[in-house]
């Protein structure tokens, strides 16, 4: 089983040393290296896509191949509001399609560290394959038919970690990062359910996992945040990271959707309002996030409501609206 590594940044490039040091051949490409990507698909069984996701798409349309295919990519188009499963399907067509996502840095993956991580595909026996393959003492892998779920979680992680940097940057203290990521969970299950992913989902690696690591210093998106709250500005920011902030293009993608579907998102709504509108200060993110979430009065869901975001998620969410 030949692997290729497509767009290797830094977690593609941990990915793609992983796999070799299983004894696993893989062939690494980035854009600059002068390499040439027709031979690394044409020696490869598996293709792994190490871009960002707004370039997912004028990648995927600069060559064919229906060769299966595992993403790294954790967010949502913003020009499109596409997930990067949709993306693959009506550029490549590839019917062995896999999303890895989960809890883990480059940092963490090249250093030997061990990690957890959920890999998420419609074909069974591909996904099956894959977790046997890419699975050692190290890399724990569970496995889910979810992809949707997988791909939201993924994706909203990274638009809640700029509100955690914003509220560290804001010196609001330790204590409210656990409500914090505790009025993020309810924000991704709601919003994540409504788009197609399963409750269940969400509290998993992929989800929460993902969530309270990416609400850490160790984070692109975090810094990001903590940075914008002391400059305001979204360009001075990302040239203080250096590197791609998923986040950002995925914020505006998902307030998109929201709007569109009318759906109650504090914390997108405020989020979108401070960094791209910036029609709110900083300063008055959490006030106003907790002013639009006082209509979720009780902690938790009564019978009735769990019922009914089971057997009819788009009618419970409009009732909550």
């Amino acid at each position: 089983m030949r692997f290729g590594v497509l767009g290797s940044g830094s977690y593609g490039t941990a990915i793609g040393n992983y796999l070799i040091s299983q004894g696993l051949e893989t062939k690494l490409w980035k854009r600059d290296s002068g390499a040439d990507i027709a031979s690394v698909i044409s020696e490869s069984d598996i293709l792994i896509l190490g871009v960002p996701a707004q370039q997912m798409r004028p990648f995927l349309s600069s060559f064919k191949t229906e060769k299966p295919v595992i993403c790294l990519a954790k967010g949502i188009e913003a020009a499109n509001l596409k997930r990067m499963s949709q993306i693959v399907a009506s550029t490549l067509g590839s019917n062995k399609y896999a999303i890895l996502s989960g809890p883990s840095f480059a940092k963490d993956i090249e250093s030997g560290n061990p990690v957890g991580l959920t890999l998420a595909s419609k074909n069974k026996d591909f996904r099956n394959e894959m977790q046997s393959a890419l699975s050692s003492e190290v890399f724990d892998i569970k496995v889910t038919d979810d992809v949707c779920g997988v791909e939201l979680g993924g994706a909203l992680k990274n638009v809640f970690a700029i509100g955690a940097g914003i509220l560290s940057g804001i010196g609001v203290g330790d204590s409210m990062m656990g409500d914090w990521l505790s009025r993020c969970m309810v924000e991704m299950r709601e919003v994540g359910q409504v788009l197609g992913g399963r409750w269940e989902t969400f509290g998993g690696r992929s989800g929460l996992g993902d969530l309270v690591i990416t609400c850490t210093e160790s984070s692109r998106n975090f810094r990001f945040g903590r940075i914008f709250a002391e400059c305001g500005s979204i360009e001075e920011s990302l040239e203080n990271i250096g590197s791609t902030v998923e986040g950002v293009s995925t914020l505006e993608a998902v307030h998109s959707i929201a709007q569109a579907k009318s759906m109650m998102t504090p914390i997108i709504r405020v989020l979108y309002q401070t960094v791209h509108e910036g029609i709110i200060a900083p300063t008055d993110f959490l006030t106003e996030i907790r002013r639009l979430d006082a209509k979720r009065r009780k902690e938790g869901a009564s019978t009735g409501s769990v019922v009914m975001r089971r057997l009819l998620p788009k009618m419970w969410y409009r009732r909550r609206k």
